[in-house]
């Protein structure tokens, strides 16, 4: 039996990982506390946990990458 070893998972996937687990519970809590139905919390998770939601875009290019930072530093 060949055996692939064990690959560690990226840090994006890690991330986009935990973004993932923490937007579910978000709208879980939110749910709970304004007491919505379970067919309203299912239809709110299928709606608003997308891949593309939760998923941070990577920039390879170093001059995109310090332009972000002054369109974050923008919106805070």
């Amino acid at each position: 039996m060949d055996e692939q070893p064990y690959k560690n998972p990226s840090p994006i996937t890690l991330v986009s990982r935990m973004i993932k687990k923490q937007n579910i519970a978000l709208i879980n809590q939110l749910c709970d506390h304004m007491k919505v139905s379970n067919d309203i919390r299912e239809e709110l998770l299928s709606e608003f946990i997308k891949i593309n939601y939760y998923c941070p875009h990577t920039i390879l290019d170093s001059n995109k990458e310090h332009l972000q930072k002054f369109f974050v530093d923008k919106y805070k």
